[in-house]
């Protein structure tokens, strides 16, 4: 009878205190991953939450037992909610959105935070030029990494250009919306701007007044022009640029030897 009561009581705290043990494994691996990967910054952390430096609780465990949980962020380079957000199949695993990054999400090449991911759009646009931006911004040195994260950060507001496809003071100045909402003007382009029908530059916009102005005959210049029309460049980008130069008419009406006196 004794040994059958000592052995429930054995089993009532294994049962009570197996989770902790576990819970508390699992705390020591991530501490140590997170040294290991330099991910955690608890000095930040407290400064940032104030409210967690005065409950006098390590800022570490505080992350990995709530602080995710309640969207907290374990760094300046990680964002919780934006992993979440992002990422909806994560979240709905339940896991810790720092530790699945460092373990999974690094390697499928998901972002750790919103600049990350702007930075990545910038970069694939094909509007970005590193080697444009340092030629014209010679202050910035030759880093080509640091060309695109200084144009994203401070370079697009100050009107520096990204490349000859796109004009950031242009941009700036026409449409001062963007400006006031501190945006960066390309990534502006990319995600509402071209949508919106906005131009990246005066070129395009000319362009487009000339395309859509009742003068110009696209029909009628791809048939007067074979070499035009078999290059496959848009005909009222060609003219703007190089036709009405070279003497071609835009309309059958169009008399060069009256706006040439």
């Amino acid at each position: 009878m004794v040994k059958l009561k000592n052995l429930k009581r054995k089993i009532k705290v294994t049962t009570y205190y197996f989770p902790h043990i576990l819970r508390f494994r699992g705390f020591i691996r991530f501490k140590r991953l997170m040294k290991k990967e330099n991910a955690f910054d608890a000095n930040w952390y407290l400064a940032k939450y104030e409210d967690i430096k005065n409950k006098n609780i390590s800022a570490i465990w505080h992350y990995y037992e709530f602080g995710w949980k309640e969207l907290r962020d374990p760094s300046e380079v990680f964002s919780t909610e934006y992993y979440l957000d992002k990422y909806k199949d994560i979240k709905s695993l339940g896991v810790n959105p720092l530790l699945h990054y460092i373990k999974n999400g690094k390697n499928e090449g998901r972002y750790s935070n919103q600049e990350e991911d702007d930075i990545e759009l910038i970069s694939s646009s094909g509007f970005f030029d590193s080697d444009f931006y340092l030629e014209n911004n010679p202050d910035l040195g030759t880093s080509k990494d640091f060309a695109l994260l200084h144009f994203y950060r401070w370079g697009g507001l100050e009107g520096r250009s990204p490349s000859i496809h796109f004009n950031s003071s242009y941009y700036l100045h026409q449409y001062p919306d963007i400006y006031e909402c501190k945006m960066n003007p390309l990534l502006h382009y990319i995600l509402y701007g071209k949508a919106e029908g906005r131009y990246p530059d005066v070129q395009r916009e000319k362009i487009d007044r000339l395309r859509w102005g009742g003068i110009f005959d696209e029909k009628f210049y791809l048939e007067s022009n074979p070499d035009v029309k078999n290059s496959g460049q848009d005909a009222a980008t060609h003219f703007y640029y190089y036709g009405h130069k070279e003497g071609r008419a835009p309309c059958p009406n169009f008399n060069w030897k009256y706006y040439s006196k």
